[in-house]
């Protein structure tokens, strides 16, 4: 073996040495790339030319409508079952509860639909 196989390149680094513009534990800095010119921007009659007229349409979210209306129908029940007792039962006032809760929640979903449909309609105009 020959003395200049053993002797370290100056040039290359030291496996565990950092190199000098380099932070250790970091990857090396990436080459750095010339920025894309950016487009023309085109003048008014190239975009007249190119550009086709178009018109916003504001149409509602129907599942918004639907999920309020339910929601809406749940708080209406709850209030009206726990003020409005009829007359007493062997099940309790739970399964009221819950049972007006769902009737009314279908209801308000409904109505919902429904009212959201409306504005679609009125939107269309």
């Amino acid at each position: 073996m020959s003395s200049d196989q053993n002797t370290p390149d100056p040039d290359q680094p030291v496996e565990g040495q950092a190199v000098p513009d380099q932070v250790p534990g970091e990857p090396a800095p990436a080459p750095s790339v010339p920025a894309p010119e950016p487009a023309p921007v085109p003048d008014a009659e190239e975009l007249e030319r190119v550009a086709t007229p178009a018109s916003v349409r504001r149409a509602p979210r129907y599942r918004g409508f639907v999920v309020a209306g339910a929601l809406l129908g749940i708080l209406v029940a709850v209030p009206t079952v726990l003020l409005w007792r009829g007359g007493t039962n062997e099940l309790g006032l739970g399964p009221v509860v819950v049972f007006t809760g769902l009737t009314l929640a279908v209801l308000g979903a409904i109505l919902g639909a429904v009212v959201a449909v409306v504005a679609d309609r009125r939107s269309r105009r």
